[in-house]
């Protein structure tokens, strides 16, 4: 998958200023290699091998601009990035699929592997300069990735006969950065708040469930998952004393604070995760 592109932009007048960005990705993929319900195999001197493998690059960028001059008396800047990300891998033979030797014969190996490798990037960037500057910034990951490899149980109670090595295997392999970087430069207020949040559900298993004979017989499930999360916010500015607005009127709602971003950002990645159709974001 290639970087998502941003929708951003910068409007300012004498008065106000406004810098913002928004990236959202929603990737949902799947990889099969299996032995469906109708299947029937008789195997004879040869291998029987199911392997599925999948790879990904996925990232998801808002650059709003970290120093970017956006107002006299007010300056705002915004970047959200949001990543919504889903994938299964899975190989095997359902349960109940006959599978036999040939007469007189015995298969060489048996192989049954799945596999996922991949990268996620997510990456939420802006600053405001003015007056009064307030900057935003929120890096949200809701990410699962599901690889199996399964051998179900045989109709019948006779084992398959291999000469060589009978293997199933199930590995997964991500890696992911998650950065927030806000800047706010005010004469009087600064307000920065740089949030990165991420919901990770990833899972690798193996299952042997019908009877093997062969030279050696190997049944793994390994998952290695990283994540680099950097979330940094700068202010400069100093408070003035609260004052009533000087024609009688309301003052502005205030913005956002950071527990109500993370809360919005969360329920926005739950409902987005419905759209993968992936086990691991769906649950």
């Amino acid at each position: 998958s290639q970087p998502a592109n941003p929708t951003n932009g910068k409007t300012a007048n004498g008065s106000i200023g406004v810098a913002g960005a928004v990236s959202v990705q929603v990737v949902g993929g799947k990889t099969l290699a299996t032995l469906g319900e109708k299947a029937r195999l008789t195997v004879g001197s040869g291998n029987l091998t199911l392997n599925d493998s999948g790879q990904g690059l996925y990232a998801a960028v808002a650059d709003a601009g970290s120093k970017a001059k956006t107002g006299g008396e007010v300056g705002i800047g915004a970047a959200i990035a949001v990543q919504v990300a889903g994938i299964d891998v899975v190989s095997g033979v359902d349960t109940s699929i006959p599978i036999i030797n040939k007469a007189g014969t015995q298969a060489g190996a048996f192989a049954v592997t799945s596999a996922f490798k991949g990268k996620e990037t997510t990456v939420a960037v802006a600053g405001a300069a003015g007056g009064k500057a307030i900057v935003p910034v929120m890096a949200l990951d809701v990410s699962g990735v599901h690889v199996e490899a399964k051998v179900g149980k045989q109709p019948a109670d006779a084992a398959l006969i291999f000469s060589g090595d009978a293997a199933v295997t199930a590995a997964n392999t991500l890696n992911r950065t998650l950065k927030t970087d806000a800047a706010a430069s005010g004469g009087s207020v600064g307000v920065g708040a740089a949030l990165s949040i991420s919901v990770l559900n990833d899972t690798a298993s193996a299952a042997l469930n019908r009877a093997i004979q062969a030279n050696n017989v190997t049944v793994s499930a390994s998952s290695i998952s990283r994540l680099t999360s950097e979330a940094r916010a700068g202010a400069q500015g100093a408070a003035p004393a609260a004052t009533p607005a000087p024609d009688g009127g309301t003052t502005p709602a205030p913005a956002p604070g950071p527990d109500q971003l993370a809360d919005g950002g969360i329920q926005s990645g739950a409902r987005l995760s419905n759209i993968t159709g992936s086990r691991n974001t769906n649950q």
